[in-house]
């Protein structure tokens, strides 16, 4: 039972990053967007987070960036594929460039030039080991003008 958990888990990787790869029509996400105002577990991220901006491409491949002091960095990035016109699952590429082994899944709604990400992650507690914090964000982001 439990390789094929592991094998529904691997196939439905494979499909998703494979299918990620398909042009979309209508993609609302393309682009790159500015951050305008971010909650992490409902409540108002720190300013010094909000210099950052998230771009989607057409190959499904997304980037996160942020700029501090100056000096702008990746802080995100991974593949995509929009699920329905609401939702949108993300594979975040690990340290070593590789595709994490599982997505998360967030909500969103762009209108006019403004999109409304938010969902749950769920990230490492650095001092205890095998200990996952699940994170909500509530994001809202500026389209840049192209």
């Amino acid at each position: 039972m439990k390789r094929k958990i592991q094998f529904l888990i691997i196939f439905t990787i494979i499909f998703s990053v494979v299918k990620a790869n398909e042009p979309v029509k209508k993609n609302p996400l393309l682009g790159k967007w500015n951050l305008v105002t971010a909650k992490l577990n409902n409540k108002p991220s720190p300013p010094y987070t909000l210099n950052r901006t998230m771009e989607f491409d057409s190959v499904h491949h997304f980037i996160g960036k942020s700029t501090v002091n100056g000096k702008e960095r990746k802080y995100n990035s991974g593949k995509y594929f929009i699920a329905n016109d609401s939702t949108v699952i993300c594979i975040h590429e690990m340290g070593n460039g590789k595709l994490a082994p599982h997505s998360f899944t967030y909500r969103f709604q762009v209108k006019d030039q403004t999109l409304h990400l938010h969902g749950f992650y769920y990230r490492h507690v650095p001092t205890l080991s095998g200990v996952l914090k699940i994170m909500y964000i509530d994001e809202y982001w500026m389209k840049e003008e192209e």
